[in-house]
């Protein structure tokens, strides 16, 4: 059984994700992104070398 923290009416016929409760779509791209986090922040923190002209 899923859960999902519904604050408000949702629209008849659409999934939702999470808590609070978001669109599926909407959610799994959250999701995707926030995976891709650790690996940014790394990038920030030793930035690659750029050519001076």
């Amino acid at each position: 059984m899923g859960m999902s923290g519904v604050v408000q009416d949702t629209e008849p016929g659409q999934a939702y994700f999470g808590i609070p409760a978001r669109p599926a779509r909407e959610a799994h791209k959250m999701n995707s992104a926030l995976a891709k986090l650790p690996g940014l922040l790394s990038k920030l923190r030793r930035p690659e070398e750029v050519p001076v002209s």
